[in-house]
């Protein structure tokens, strides 16, 4: 009897020892599932963030633009939120069902405590963990873009929920519980810029005026660059392109151009983009576009001009308005810079900036006076970056007539380093009494991309604890 008991104590201990082995192992298998089953929903819901960010890129708002990520109907400026299972189409939100689709398991069936949520913050600075060089991020604010995320700074409630900084990346942050396990995943997302494809000349346009009184190097054809750039007119043959001189407006005699690479090539046709429903100079003979994608390249650089703060209605007030990387203005008007600016400088050699102009206008019945123009003015000031006039009209008027005002005019004693383009009908204008007062420079040209897909940088995904 001793030793059949003795055996079946040893017998009874080893069935519960393997009983509480094989319910332990079964509890944490099923704490991984959970755990898992967290990280896909979490994954997922990132995911579909980025999908979203695609067709909709996250800013504050400014001048009656898009609206940043997560925002809801009664959103302050600048103010996003957060992003779940019960966002509607009018929240900037993805779809909740694009989050949801395939997870069907028990574990997410309702009264299992499944939830998830995703939110957009701005990549702002952190000690030591700049990626400016790296990635070649360039902020609109001047301040240091970060690749490093904690979440006790990060995700701070002072962060702003949107691309406050303006140089195209945005951390996003996905959160999944299943069954009471949590799960954070972030990564830092940006949109690739794509290059659009204009001839990188120095001056590409229907006319060039130089001032009468001008003589000497007026315009530096090489600048920085290590071989002069051509300076190309497309003018018609014959055609008068400013009221009463026939294009071009200046004397090759001056020596204006050095090198000496001005072309007079009406057969190259013109950079220009014509959206649907314009119809770019009505009143002269039409060219080709090199553009047959029905603007959606100039609708792109609107769309980011407005992501990035910068897109205008109006004609800008203020210097500072004039500079960034993409400010594009719709007016039918003469824009000037600051007439009382001195030695101000718009953006820099290193970091050069573009403007874009429409020169839309509604009048039918003659040709317009003021169509879209921008004068660049002052004493001593300098712009840096590329100037594109896109010779447009709104639906419903004609396109700006040639000899008209129109295109971009340098004078006071102010000047350009950059390069411009035109449509077809503009003209570049130089009154400016500084030799030279334009100069080439190819760096101007980086600024001529916009948006393209949005993607997760290599290395900046990754889990944060819940904790942290």
């Amino acid at each position: 009897m001793v030793i059949a008991l003795m055996v079946v104590t040893v017998m009874l201990a080893l069935g519960l020892g393997t009983y509480a082995f094989v319910q332990g192992e079964q509890q944490a298998s099923g704490d991984e599932r959970i755990r898992d089953d967290a990280y896909s929903l979490a994954e997922a819901a990132l995911e579909s963030a980025v999908t979203y960010l695609n067709a909709q890129w996250p800013n504050s708002g400014a001048n009656g633009s898009n609206q940043p990520y997560g925002h809801k109907t009664t959103y302050a400026s600048g103010v996003g939120g957060v992003c779940g299972p019960s966002s509607a189409s009018g929240d900037s939100c993805p779809d909740p069902s694009s989050v949801t689709n395939g997870f069907n398991g028990t574990d997410f069936t309702a009264g299992q405590g499944s939830t998830w949520s995703t939110t957009v913050l701005d990549n702002i600075q952190a000690a030591g963990s700049s990626c400016a060089a790296t990635l070649n991020l360039s902020t609109s604010d001047g301040s240091t873009p970060s690749c490093f995320y904690r979440e006790s700074t990060t995700g701070a409630a002072s962060t702003p929920e949107y691309d406050k900084n303006g140089d195209g990346a945005v951390w996003v942050r996905a959160q999944a519980t299943v069954q009471g396990r949590t799960r954070i995943l972030v990564a830092l997302v940006r949109a690739q810029p794509q290059p659009l494809n204009y001839p990188r000349f120095a001056i590409w346009n229907n006319d060039l005026a130089i001032g009468t009184t001008l003589s000497g190097k007026v315009i530096d054809t090489k600048g920085t660059a290590g071989i002069a750039a051509p300076v190309i007119d497309y003018c018609t043959a014959g055609a008068y392109h400013r009221i009463g001189q026939a294009c071009p407006f200046f004397d090759p005699s001056k020596n204006e151009l050095q090198p000496a690479t001005y072309q007079m090539n009406y057969a190259l046709g013109h950079p220009c983009i014509s959206e649907s429903g314009t119809t770019n100079n009505t009143w002269f003979p039409q060219q080709s576009c090199l553009s047959s994608n029905s603007g959606a390249d100039i609708i792109a650089l609107r769309n980011r001009a407005k992501a990035l703060g910068t897109y205008y209605t109006s004609c800008p007030t203020t210097a500072s308005q004039f500079t960034g990387p993409d400010v594009f203005i719709e007016v039918s008007t003469v824009c000037n810079t600051p007439s009382a600016t001195s030695n101000y400088t718009w953006n820099s050699a290193t970091s050069p900036g573009m403007i874009v102009l429409t020169q839309g206008y509604a009048q039918t019945t003659s040709p317009c006076a003021t169509c879209g123009s921008l004068t660049i003015q002052g004493t001593n000031n300098t712009y840096y970056g590329l100037v594109y006039d896109a010779n447009e009209r709104y639906a419903g008027g004609q396109s700006c007539y040639i000899g008209e005002i129109m295109g971009t005019l340098i004078s006071g004693t102010s000047k350009m380093q950059g390069a411009y383009i035109g449509d077809q009908g503009t003209c570049l204008s130089i009154t400016s009494t500084v030799t030279p007062a334009f100069t080439y420079d190819p760096r101007a040209w980086g600024q001529l991309n916009v948006p393209g897909p949005v993607k997760i940088i290599p290395g900046t995904f990754r889990e944060v604890p819940p904790h942290s």
